[in-house]
């Protein structure tokens, strides 16, 4: 398979697990297994790319290959969270409940903000009659707050390569729903850079502006949303909000 880089860098694991993360990202995810088992072909000991690839095998109905590629990655890193959390859903998935209290039991133990974990294992002490363990799970969960994906240095760095507005607007968006309200700025902006004749960054960048309270700039990016695109009824309705914020808050 080719991808972009591939002829002049084709040892590189880097390329194809961009191209897979921006398919991810932009909800076009075919050939994604494919580009990921090349990453891992190129760059076996790379664990973010094996729970991805683990997580969309699981995702696909594929229990016995998620299982298998969770499993090697507990092999290269016996405490990491989100393989047992992915070994956890499996056994859930399967109705296995003592094995999946085992996996996720070491999830939390591992990582004690992995709120998702600590939902599953309410849904396994629900299914053992355990209620007041199940209610202690949920309340755990509840203060853990958003989920936050696995850390993952290679997308990082496509966050500063990537010149695809769809998709940093998706990684501002999923910035913004763990807290990260800079990165998620940053991601806007740059989107803004690399499609200056693009409406919909501009959109964007204008109703997070205005949702902070900036609302100078909020409605300086809402004017030339529709300077670029007056059809669009989401760019008019945004300056319409920040022209009238701006005038209230005279």
């Amino acid at each position: 398979m080719l991808y972009p880089g591939h002829r002049l860098v084709p040892k590189a694991a880097e390329w194809p697990y961009f191209l897979a993360v921006v398919r991810e990202a932009t909800g076009s995810s075919e050939a994604m297994v494919d580009l990921l088992r090349t990453v891992l072909r190129l760059s076996p000991n790379y664990l973010p790319a094996r729970v991805k690839l683990a997580d969309l095998l699981l995702k696909q109905g594929d229990q016995t290959s998620a299982e298998q590629e969770y499993k090697l990655c507990l092999d290269q890193s016996p405490r990491e969270a989100y393989a047992l959390l992915g070994l956890g859903r499996v056994a859930v998935e399967r109705e296995q409940w003592q094995q999946a209290e085992g996996y996720l039991g070491q999830a939390v133990k591992t990582d004690p903000s992995l709120g998702v974990a600590h939902r599953l294992l309410a849904t396994v002490y629900d299914t053992q009659g355990d209620p007041d363990r199940a209610a202690m799970s949920r309340a755990r969960a509840q203060r853990c707050g958003r989920f936050r994906t696995m850390p993952d240095p290679w997308m990082e760095r496509l966050d500063g390569l990537c010149y695809d507005p769809m998709y940093l607007m998706v990684r501002s968006d999923a910035a913004q729903q763990i807290g990260d309200a800079k990165k998620s700025l940053e991601l806007l902006y740059r989107a803004v850079e690399v499609a200056p004749n693009d409406a919909r960054p501009h959109e964007a960048l204008a109703r997070t502006l205005r949702e902070r309270g900036d609302l100078a700039a909020a409605l300086k990016y809402a004017r030339r949303a529709v300077e670029l695109d007056a059809n669009s009824e989401d760019a008019v309705n945004e300056l319409g909000v920040s022209a009238w914020e701006t005038e209230t808050a005279r």
